[in-house]
């Protein structure tokens, strides 16, 4: 995924999320309109690292096309990580 200079990014803190072990994916409860960001920080601030996840691409297993109606976005992270390779934001 190439990501724009207009593209929305946004940061959310590790302390914010929480760990799901068994589907390898943190899920983060988020305000939204139906709009999710093209890309998201999550900031762990234990390690001081920050890790980027981007949109899903057609070709992952879990992509769908409908994008959940505007109810939650699933991320995948761009480079290797030892727990989460996915992220959830979804709207609460």
């Amino acid at each position: 995924m190439i990501l724009h200079s207009q593209d929305r990014i946004d940061s959310y803190s590790l302390t914010d999320c929480k760990w799901q072990k068994k589907l390898n994916q943190i899920i983060c409860p988020v305000k939204s309109n139906g709009k999710f960001p093209a890309a998201v920080n999550v900031h762990s601030p234990r390690t001081d690292k920050t890790v980027i996840y981007v949109f899903l691409t057609p070709n992952d297993s879990r992509f769908d096309q409908d994008g959940w109606d505007g109810e939650q976005m699933v991320y995948k992270t761009i480079e290797q990580t030892n727990n989460a390779e996915y992220l959830v934001l979804y709207n609460s």
